[in-house]
């Protein structure tokens, strides 16, 4: 989301980056005409000089690292490039890393097919609520169990992709109707879980 963020048709200097391109202003009297905006930020923030060097991960740009001059007036060389482009190939690797491990984490506790928690995020979920409970910030846990009646026999009558779709539907139909704050999940097969981490009562 990050180039969507730093809107990037807005600067040339950005455009340039996404594009894999290394940008050295020099100087903000050193710019095109056309860079009006970067002339701007420059003179508005004080920097005399800068280098950019975007970050590819995973073949698209994902953000850049900038060094700015703003006291006295420093013309980069090779060995700041070098220094730079290191910075940026290290940063890159670690957020596409991290992306990774984020999507591992998120996969590790929801459901493929339906997307809800499954059983693993549904006993952190209810660890988490006991807890609450003890510690007398909560009156009361509800959990619910959901199980669909004869989900076998539409299985044998229209096939697998049938019953998950209509699985889908009754998951999404929970969802829907459980009050706010709780979570529905999925137990596995063709039973779904509902916590509510905090309730008042039996009726609630």
């Amino acid at each position: 989301g990050l180039p969507e963020r730093l809107r990037i048709d807005d600067w040339r200097f950005l455009r340039r980056l996404a594009n894999g391109d290394e940008v050295h202003i020099r100087s903000a009297a050193h710019l095109p005409d056309d860079w009006a905006d970067e002339r701007s930020w420059m003179v508005e923030a004080g920097v005399r000089s800068s280098l950019s060097v975007p970050m590819i991960a995973g073949g698209s740009f994902s953000g850049f690292v900038m060094v700015e001059v703003t006291l006295g007036d420093l013309a980069f060389d090779a060995t700041h490039l070098t220094t730079v482009r290191s910075a940026a190939a290290i940063l890159a690797e670690a957020f596409a890393r991290h992306d990774v491990e984020t999507e591992l984490a998120r996969r590790a506790r929801e459901d493929a097919l339906t997307g809800l928690a499954n059983r693993w995020a549904f006993s952190e979920a209810l660890d988490r609520a006991l807890d609450a409970l003890a510690q007398g910030t909560t009156t009361g846990v509800g959990v619910a169990l959901v199980d669909i009646d004869r989900f076998k026999l539409v299985n044998d009558a229209f096939g697998h992709g049938a019953g998950d779709r209509l699985f889908v539907e009754v998951a999404d139909r929970l969802v829907g109707a459980a009050p706010d704050g709780s979570l529905v999940a999925r137990l596995g097969g063709d039973e779904l879980l509902v916590l509510h981490p905090d309730v008042a009562d039996v009726d609630a």
